[in-house]
């Protein structure tokens, strides 16, 4: 036998493993961003962390000088988040209790008795989408950018 529960109880439940999947893949991608384009430095005085570019030197040279640039990787580099666009959830459910304030289901499919007949449902279906990264880490591009 399948696990009872009230509709509102499953639809809450799901809402909230939705909410927490879109907060750590956000997390992953702001800690991926400083893991590869900074360097964490302590501050041997305030014991403060502070994250410093990583950085590349560039020659830049036409026919009357030549200069060395230190350029921002994170400057360089293009950067896309992914993430949830929608969830698709189809489940097995039968409606076991119906009152005019509560819907209670069950996991099991229903079978009508007479007929044999069963409605089953079971599909998860994710698509992540690329988006712009997040404004915080779009200004710290466009500064970054200003330093070349």
């Amino acid at each position: 036998m399948g696990t009872r529960m009230k509709v509102e109880n499953l639809v809450t439940s799901i809402g909230a493993a939705v909410q927490d999947a879109h907060r750590i893949i956000e997390q992953k991608y702001i800690s991926n961003f400083f893991d590869h384009y900074f360097i964490e430095d302590k501050d041997e005085i305030t014991d403060k962390y502070t994250y410093k570019p990583k950085t590349v030197e560039i020659l830049l040279s036409d026919s009357q000088e030549q200069k060395v640039i230190s350029a921002p990787i994170a400057a360089l580099a293009q950067h896309t988040n992914m993430n949830l666009e929608y969830i698709k959830l189809n489940l097995n459910i039968s409606v076991i209790n119906e009152t005019e304030d509560e819907i209670e289901i069950t996991s099991q499919a229903a079978v009508d008795k007479s007929t044999g007949d069963s409605t089953k449902y079971g599909e998860l279906e994710l698509m992540f989408k690329c988006q712009n990264a997040p404004e915080g880490i779009s200004r710290i591009e466009t500064y970054l950018d200003g330093i070349l």
